[in-house]
């Protein structure tokens, strides 16, 4: 799992709900870090392209 800290103050939640109708899934941070830090997993069946496919698609949500 990497954990990626939400320097920009976007809304994790909504990343999250764009990303499944994309076919995607992450968590958010725990606690007092909800909203501060995202999470990706990344075992299984997963490779460098999907990781960075994933990545891709926040930078177009978030218009980055």
């Amino acid at each position: 799992v990497s954990c990626i800290s939400n320097t920009l103050g976007k809304n994790v939640k909504e990343l999250n709900q764009k990303l499944g109708e994309r076919g995607y899934l992450i968590s958010g941070g725990y606690g007092k870090m909800a909203e501060k830090t995202f999470r990706i997993g990344h075992m299984g069946e997963w490779n460098v392209g999907g990781i960075n496919e994933v990545l891709g698609l926040i930078d177009e949500i978030w218009g980055l």
